[in-house]
């Protein structure tokens, strides 16, 4: 499952002696009310926009041509900077890897691509599937597409969006390979605010800067690992994570969100192929990060088989929406 981080509202603690104060209005990010869902492998290649409380279908696409049945990979983010978010549907194996955003359309059950943010983020000789994620690395308001190749050396890729007749650059604006060369498991990706950034170098461990860095999970063939990258100039490790344990080699998959008590995103890492369902939330603070996770659990160990995540790559692809609210802040009393 692909997962956006989410800035929920945080409660304050009671202060020693209540007073009345002024409030003024802060921004933060809450979950929305919408899901979007990618078919998996064998069906037609539909995705589809969803109440996220009822379940109920509001619109749905056919992302890629009807004959395709490698599955799609979805992610939600604010591509063309309208504040309200689109679907990103990512082509699993089996066609030239390709990025396609959708639209909800008002009045209508049918979604609208926007053909000009068309990616092909690996070129045209790479067809072995693609994960998708979406978050600002370049706070301009609009979020930005990042890719990993599910197969093969895990290359990621990110691609900016811009106010333009033509937003998506042909160019990527970072790539990278996670792994090393001679790795071939794949990759999945997430985006998370780990700190302030600038010009390669760390500013603000504890500070947010509205520029998302990118988390970065092996695939099989390797002990599980996970990586996080600064991109504010050349791409370069800046956590390294080893989760499960080392038998673990059947992958992972990563996203991120706020867990514990201050405002930096943390790492959510759940077991691939054979890791019994395991799910471990690692605190994204650099500095921070330990052996030990903040949670852990194994979300199917109830099932007579919890190894669900082995048939990972054939489920149906989820992302959810975040939007922006406003949320109180106290300020000093009056």
């Amino acid at each position: 499952m692909a997962a956006r981080p989410h800035r929920p509202m945080r409660r304050r603690r009671p202060d020693r002696e209540q007073h009345l104060a002024a409030e003024s209005l802060e921004q933060r990010r809450v979950m929305a009310a919408s899901v979007a869902v990618g078919a998996g492998i064998g069906s037609s290649p539909i995705v589809r926009l969803l109440d996220a409380e009822t379940g109920a279908v509001r619109a749905e696409a056919m992302a890629f041509e009807r004959i395709f049945t490698g599955g799609v990979r979805v992610a939600m983010g604010d591509v063309d900077g309208d504040r309200i978010p689109e679907i990103l549907a990512a082509s699993g194996a089996g066609r030239v890897a390709e990025i396609r955003v959708f639209k909800e359309q008002a009045g209508s059950t049918v979604l609208k691509e926007l053909t000009a943010y068309r990616t092909f983020p690996f070129g045209s000789a790479y067809s072995g599937g693609t994960e998708v994620a979406c978050g600002d690395v370049d706070a301009n308001g609009r979020e930005d597409i990042v890719a990993a190749m599910s197969r093969g050396g895990g290359t990621v890729t990110i691609f900016l969006s811009v106010n333009a007749a033509d937003p998506i650059a042909n160019a990527a604006y970072r790539s990278f390979t996670a792994f090393g060369g001679t790795y071939d498991g794949g990759a999945s990706v997430a985006v998370a605010e780990l700190g302030t950034f600038s010009e390669g170098r760390l500013v603000n461990a504890i500070i947010p800067d509205r520029r998302v860095e990118i988390v970065v999970g092996s695939g099989a063939g390797m002990p599980a690992t996970v990586k996080a990258y600064d991109i504010s100039a050349t791409p370069r490790d800046v956590m390294t994570i080893t989760p499960m344990s080392v038998e673990q080699q059947g992958g992972v998959t990563v996203a991120s969100g706020l867990f514990n008590n201050d405002d930096i995103d943390d790492i959510v890492v759940s077991a691939g192929r054979g890791g019994g369902g395991v799910t471990e939330v690692y605190a994204g603070a650099l500095g921070t990060v330990t052996a030990a996770p903040l949670r852990r659990f194994a979300a199917f160990a109830s099932l007579a088989s919890p190894t669900l995540q082995s048939s990972q790559r054939r489920s149906t692809s989820m992302a959810m929406a975040r939007s922006i609210v406003s949320s109180s802040r106290r300020e000093t009393p009056a």
